[in-house]
């Protein structure tokens, strides 16, 4: 089981949850809104809410290994506008899943 962050730039968020809506493996996502920075940003770019950061979207899918190419496709493929700052996607191993509801385990629950 992989875990997968996404963070990219808010307006594209809609347009990533509708690609993931049509990816096989993906049973669900969180969405939340943060703040960060990059290496990238220069100096006298407008000021914003927080001194050098910009708004970013983080979006983040829980998947079977065999799902992850996919999804990261799809995902890249949506947030895609080709300038500066269009985001990171992070896979990170994921050791353990539980089903609250139930308390099933494993990654049958994905």
């Amino acid at each position: 089981m992989k875990l997968i962050i996404a963070y990219l730039q808010p307006f594209l968020v809609e347009k990533v949850v509708q690609a993931l809506h049509s990816t096989p493996g993906v049973s669900g996502a969180t969405v939340t809104h943060a703040r960060g920075f990059g290496r990238g940003r220069q100096a006298g770019e407008q000021e914003e809410e927080i001194y050098g950061t910009s708004a970013r979207a983080c979006v983040e899918v829980a998947a079977n290994d065999d799902c992850v190419a996919p999804i990261v496709r799809k995902i890249a493929s949506a947030a895609h506008t080709g300038k500066r700052g269009d985001g990171k996607i992070l896979i990170l191993p994921l050791e353990r899943a539980i089903r609250i509801q139930t308390g099933e385990e494993g990654p049958s629950i994905l």
